[in-house]
């Protein structure tokens, strides 16, 4: 099992390489920083992220 960290900063950005990570590298999930300059995750501004893994079968987790 393959999890990477994802880059938050610019969600569009996030969603490609979500998207990479899993169809290209196999990867299973991803790990969203839980410390960093970027909004609450619980913000809409991540609804397309979440989305996305949601469609790749996918897991996030935040990770300290």
């Amino acid at each position: 099992m393959t999890r990477m960290a994802v880059a938050v900063a610019v969600v569009d950005a996030a969603v490609a390489e979500l998207r990479v990570a899993a169809t290209e590298y196999g990867m299973v999930g991803a790990m969203l920083p839980a410390f960093g300059k970027h909004p609450p995750f619980g913000r809409e501004d991540y609804f397309p992220l979440y989305e996305e893994a949601q469609r790749l079968d996918t897991m996030l987790a935040v990770h300290s």
